[in-house]
């Protein structure tokens, strides 16, 4: 993918197929995984929520959010 200097305005106001991320200005691919991934990643989850009151944890799995100030994940 070619990548191009947007504004975060402009990265925000856009739908993109496939679902891209803002990285200092420019679109970047966005690695959505494969289905095998989810699954395993699921099966750890449910392992883990099994334990959640013996352990007294809470389990959540992983949200994309504007982790770092220079990435932003499309909402």
């Amino acid at each position: 993918m070619a990548t191009t200097k947007i504004t975060v305005g402009e990265y925000l106001a856009t739908r993109y197929r496939p679902d891209v991320e803002y990285v200092d200005g420019e679109l970047q691919e966005r690695n959505v995984g494969e289905v095998e991934h989810a699954k395993a990643i699921m099966a750890v989850i449910r392992w883990f929520m099994a334990h959640e009151q013996g352990w007294q944890v809470l389990i959540l799995p992983d949200v994309p959010g504007a982790g770092c100030g220079r990435a932003l994940p499309h909402p």
